[in-house]
């Protein structure tokens, strides 16, 4: 009896310590990859990659590719982040500080080369609630056009990504997705 019991207590103990290993430490890593990458300086502001930096971060990415990343905190209110890029294939992703994809837009669904996104907490279930019992149910109208995404976590990081098919094309996609903004709404 006694060694069905720590067989039992060994088998959930592995148990615990594998799912802890595989639900949590890909965000922990992620953040850690993240942070080692751009340096402690670097939140609310877009910066540019170097090609190693590119490499750590998005090992599926070229070397040739362009992308600015602004790793975000939302604790003192709301982001906007603003690009012009080249025309061609390009995508603008929002992660949060564990990795999980928020918002995703590529050229195609932009059906242009400029945008503009506001970027917000998202509140919680009870504020929800509240607000549309305060505004009769319509909470939830659209008060403006343009993009707006609400985030579920106050930190994580938004990418773009252009990918450059000829290494001649480098300079100048760089220098167009170089006027890239990512700053705290005034």
């Amino acid at each position: 009896m006694g060694r069905l019991y720590w067989l039992l207590l060994f088998m959930a103990t592995a148990i615990a310590t594998h799912a802890a290993y595989v639900l949590y430490y890909p965000g922990y890593n992620f953040d850690s990859k993240v942070a080692a990458a751009m340096g402690d300086g670097s939140h609310n502001k877009m910066m540019m990659l170097s090609a190693a930096q590119v490499a750590r971060l998005f090992p599926a990415y070229s070397a040739n590719d362009v992308v600015a990343m602004c790793r975000y905190d939302l604790t003192q209110g709301p982001m906007q982040i603003s690009a012009r890029l080249p025309r061609g294939y390009w995508t603008f992703s929002i992660f949060t500080v564990k990795g999980r994809q928020v918002y995703s837009l590529t050229d195609a669904q932009a059906g242009e080369s400029s945008f503009t996104v506001d970027l917000s907490q998202s509140p919680d279930i009870l504020a929800k609630i509240k607000g549309a019992l305060d505004d009769g149910g319509e909470a939830e109208a659209i008060s403006e056009v343009g993009w707006k995404v609400e985030t579920p976590e106050e930190k994580g990081i938004a990418v773009i990504w252009v990918p450059v098919a000829d290494p001649i094309f480098r300079g100048t996609t760089l220098a167009a997705v170089r006027n890239s903004t990512c700053q705290r709404v005034k």
